[in-house]
């Protein structure tokens, strides 16, 4: 029988997808059959799963499958991953840190996954792999496949700002922080000193201030927000654009990561983070712009 490696999902869009690629990864290299457990997600009231909208290569399951499969105190172990069990099988791995950990290839048996995993590094073996399994074929919405067709017709720069709960959520502002009207000023300032006839193209959480603050004498585009609950097809249109200014976002990192233009320009904040005990270092590919 196959040894099986499951990722747990939690988290938005962003930190499905590297959850994801860590998990496909391992699978390929180690020839371990794929599980995604959504059991923090199907429990959240803000978010919900949505990777399964790609082209994915793996079966999502909830705790009850760990449970009955494993025979595993799944919460239990959860809480205290240490927790010997004699009747499972499976290595409990939660994340040690942000830094890239290349030992969980390494790792034998049956295996859990907990954590974000968000680095390249773990999946650049595969890079098509997931560049493919992470293409939509057929946007569904009238208003992104007209974007989209003036996206693919011009000098397209998208600008995607990360507001909500980053601004609303005073915990998650004093941990994440946002990226200042001064900051996308000076991002724009680097795209315009690149390139001519640009088009911006704008996608925010909070359409009504990147309105009232993003501003330029080249073209912009206010991507309307549509109510679908499609998120997957915004971030798909923004990695058609021919280059990137991010968001400390992982949803802005996975729209920058998967566009294709070799010769694309990503201008992405120094400081992911407002805590400074956070090294980012496998984070950031070594070619995108980093300004602080």
């Amino acid at each position: 029988m196959r040894n099986i490696i499951i990722s747990r999902l939690n988290g938005g869009l962003g930190n499905q997808m590297f959850q994801y690629s860590i998990g496909r990864a391992i699978s390929f290299h180690t020839d371990r059959e794929l599980y995604l457990e959504t059991g923090d997600l199907d429990r959240d009231t803000l978010r919900q799963c949505q990777i399964h909208n790609f082209d994915i290569k793996c079966t999502l399951v909830d705790e009850e499958f760990l449970a009955k499969r494993l025979l595993w105190p799944i919460k239990l172990v959860k809480r205290i991953p240490n927790l010997p069990f004699p009747f499972s099988r499976i290595k409990y791995i939660r994340e040690k840190s942000f830094e890239y950990d290349k030992g969980v290839f390494d790792l034998s048996g049956d295996v859990c996954l907990e954590g974000y995993w968000q680095s390249p590094k773990y999946f650049v073996n595969i890079k098509k792999d997931i560049y493919n399994e992470f293409r939509i074929s057929k946007l569904t919405s009238p208003y992104r496949i007209s974007v989209s067709h003036q996206i693919l017709n011009g000098n397209s720069v998208s600008i995607h700002i990360r507001r909500g709960d980053y601004i609303s959520n005073p915990k998650t502002n004093s941990y994440h922080g946002t990226c200042s009207v001064l900051w996308y000023n000076r991002a724009m300032e680097i795209i315009q000193s690149k390139f001519k006839d640009i088009n911006y193209f704008v996608f925010s959480d909070d359409l009504n201030w990147a309105k009232e603050n993003i501003h330029s004498r080249y073209p912009i585009n206010f991507v309307e927000n549509q109510s679908d609950g499609k998120d997957y097809e915004d971030l798909y249109i923004m990695s058609l654009c021919k280059h990137n200014i991010i968001a400390n976002s992982s949803f802005s990192w996975w729209s920058a990561w998967l566009n294709r233009n070799p010769e694309k320009v990503v201008i992405c904040p120094q400081d992911w983070f407002s805590v400074k005990h956070i090294n980012t270092k496998d984070l950031i590919p070594d070619e995108w712009i980093k300004l602080d």
